[in-house]
């Protein structure tokens, strides 16, 4: 295989977005280790399946381009992206139940349990299409993108659909609609402008989980240009959502300090006035 200054940007920027993670679940452990509460741990356990996923598709795409192109174990690396991804959001549907929504526990449970069938059975279903090899898989895609010469191992548009649409409609789209709802009605401009990075932070999850659905679209492995630019997308939305997230999750002193001091300015403005 030719190794490309395309490969080495996928190689790189899929890199990158680790680091970056690996950072954010380090601040979070932090802010677990100041708080030690449920909702803390919640956080930092998505955060760090995230992570997971993201760490083991890099792996994948680095073993495929220096160790093998024919062996399967860069697949099995790579398929493993959805799954954590979206057991991740389970936790994380959790801990939005301690802050934004208000299910009980019979809603919760429900939740939490079909949501893990659906991910557990979608997950095997792609697994066992690659260790048998199949065909024509239904779950799985291999596809070969030109310019950076990589493979990918993508889940199907029906197994991308079967995992991202309950997410969505249970986690996401709930969850914009609560932070939305919970904003409005918060009259402190400090936790007001933490929860607006919180909206940010989940809208910009949502986005880099619909840009990377369109890595399944036929044939856009055969247009190295424009498959570069939705993986550039992916990998900035990611960084954008890790970034407001820790100033939304956190809400560090210093920036806490900034805020306060310009609503002191805008007030003393308004006195003036």
């Amino acid at each position: 295989m030719e190794i490309t200054a395309y490969t080495w940007y996928f190689l790189i920027t899929a890199t990158i977005v680790c680091v970056a993670l690996i950072i954010s679940n380090i601040i979070f452990l932090r802010h677990y280790l100041k708080l030690k509460t449920p909702g803390s741990i919640l956080l930092l356990l998505t955060y760090f399946l995230f992570t997971i996923g993201e760490i083991l598709n890099t792996t994948g795409l680095w073993y495929y381009t220096f160790v093998s192109e024919t062996s399967p174990i860069s697949g099995y690396f790579e398929l493993n992206f959805a799954f954590f991804y979206a057991v991740g959001y389970i936790f994380f549907y959790f801990f939005a139940n301690r802050h934004i929504l208000e299910d009980n526990d019979l809603v919760k449970s429900l939740t939490a349990i079909i949501l893990t069938i659906i991910i557990s059975v979608t997950s095997s279903l792609m697994y066992v299409e690659l260790v048998y090899q199949n065909v024509d898989p239904i779950f799985y895609n291999e596809i070969i993108v030109i310019g950076p010469n990589l493979k990918q191992y993508l889940p199907t548009m029906l197994a991308g659909l079967m995992i991202f649409i309950p997410i969505f409609l249970f986690i996401h789209l709930r969850i914009i609609i609560g932070i939305t709802k919970l904003r409005r009605s918060i009259e402190d401009s400090v936790s007001k402008t933490g929860f607006t990075f919180i909206l940010f932070t989940i809208i910009s999850f949502v986005l880099s989980a619909l840009i990377a659905s369109t890595f399944i679209m036929p044939n856009v492995g055969n247009y190295p240009r424009l498959y570069t630019t939705l993986h550039s997308l992916r990998i900035l939305t990611i960084i954008i959502a890790v970034l407001l997230g820790y100033f939304g999750w956190t809400l560090p002193n210093w920036l806490k300090k900034r805020l306060q001091k310009r609503d002191a300015k805008k007030l003393e403005q308004n006195n003036v006035s």
